[in-house]
């Protein structure tokens, strides 16, 4: 366990239970929506590679506007 996640769980005992088992679903969301993700994009990585690969070369012919956030 690494000392960051150590110092987290030592804050949370400190918390009212049901403070903690809120949080705790989060985690436990998030974990689980990560590894999703990852199971997602093993699983389409030829393909994200081939878009990736398109974008980038749509980029060199000067196909692709660059985006201004404050614009949009």
């Amino acid at each position: 366990m690494t000392d960051t996640l150590k110092k987290a769980i030592e804050q949370l005992q400190q918390m009212p239970e049901e403070r903690q088992d809120s949080l705790a679903r989060l985690v436990l969301h998030k974990i689980d929506q990560d590894r999703l993700w990852a199971q997602s994009t093993d699983a389409h990585a030829e393909k994200l590679g081939g878009l990736v690969d398109d974008i980038l070369a749509a980029d060199d012919r000067g196909e692709c506007e660059p985006l201004i956030p404050n614009e949009m």
